[in-house]
């Protein structure tokens, strides 16, 4: 399972690429962001484009993964929503990832 995707030399985030056919499971990290806010995590909306579909998803603490069916070649943007909780305050924040499916 690969959970942290990498940036590229504009700082978009990537993961490693998928292969037509295959069944991937990625994640993100949002540990240090939310101990950074002092929040916990709430909600979470994942956005998954034509051409992928989401097969499940899941939290582990501060880390958050969805797996994924591959079953055609393309570039692909997954958006991930977070909404958290502390009590006092709702705060959202979203981060988009690139897939390549070859």
């Amino acid at each position: 399972m690969t959970k942290a995707p990498w940036n590229d030399s504009d700082g978009i985030a990537h993961w490693v690429d998928a292969s037509v056919g295959d069944e991937v499971e990625r994640g993100i990290d949002w540990d240090t962001w939310l101990t950074g806010q002092g929040d916990t995590l709430g909600v979470v909306t994942w956005t998954v484009p034509a051409g992928l579909t989401s097969l499940s998803e899941w939290e582990s603490v501060n880390d958050v993964y969805i797996k994924l069916s591959c079953p055609t070649a393309g570039d692909y943007e997954i958006n991930c929503k977070i909404t958290t909780t502390d009590g006092a305050r709702t705060q959202t924040k979203n981060k988009r990832i690139y897939l390549k499916v070859v």
